[in-house]
């Protein structure tokens, strides 16, 4: 529901109390919470994330985030970790089946969760979803998944570094930001990055081929 206090979010009290939830760090531990209420994540728990939103949201650098981002994407396992995260785009796996008010047996919150992933980028992480929840592909066929090595996602890939002297605390600009509009719209050099690196690393590695301080990524925390 909405309110002038924001979107209302639903989570089981049990998630404090679930061993993988505890085995995490506290600061993925923030970082997951921080996700899973934040007014973009929507009924489907996928979205696209800008790192630096997150950033001031949790009050972390965005090196901070990053790492917390490739520990929820590796725990408690790589393939039904607590998040994937393909590009910018974000899914908490299980945001919408442990949702308490939604439920896609219901045809208006199905419909409105397609409504969600059509407005998706195509990519195989969307596909993943869909064969998830069993929910139609909106781009056409929905590629079958061979085996469980096909229906893993691509290794993210960070977004462009933000232009952190012009953003803005208002909340329509932390809304577009987190949409990935208004984002810095420089071309990125060539790097030459090993699969399967982790994000937060191959954040580091596109930082420095573009010349940027390494002190940037705690510019994204400020509020």
């Amino acid at each position: 529901m909405s309110s002038p206090r924001g979107v209302y979010r639903s989570i089981f009290s049990a998630l404090a109390d679930d061993p993988d939830f505890r085995r995490l760090t506290p600061q993925a531990r923030h970082t997951l919470l921080t996700l899973r209420i934040s007014r973009e994540a929507g009924a489907a728990c996928i979205w696209l994330l800008e790192p630096a939103t997150l950033a001031r949201r949790t009050g972390y650098t965005i090196d901070d985030v990053l790492t917390s981002l490739t520990e929820l994407s590796t725990s408690p396992s790589a393939e039904k970790p607590w998040l994937f995260l393909e590009g910018e785009l974000v899914w908490l796996r299980n945001g919408l089946r442990h949702d308490p008010t939604s439920r896609l047996t219901s045809p208006k919150h199905r419909q409105g969760i397609m409504n969600v992933v059509a407005s998706l980028p195509r990519s195989p992480l969307v596909a993943k979803f869909c064969r998830y929840y069993k929910i139609p592909y909106p781009f056409g066929r929905l590629p079958k998944a061979k085996s469980k090595a096909s229906d893993t996602v691509s290794p993210p890939i960070p977004s462009p570094i933000p232009n952190t002297d012009s953003e803005s605390d208002s909340d329509a600009s932390a809304g577009s930001q987190a949409n990935g509009i208004g984002s810095n719209k420089k071309s990125r050099p060539e790097v030459d990055i090993p699969p399967g690196t982790p994000y937060h690393e191959r954040v580091r590695l596109l930082r420095r081929a573009e010349g940027r301080p390494a002190e940037l990524a705690a510019a994204g925390a400020q509020s």
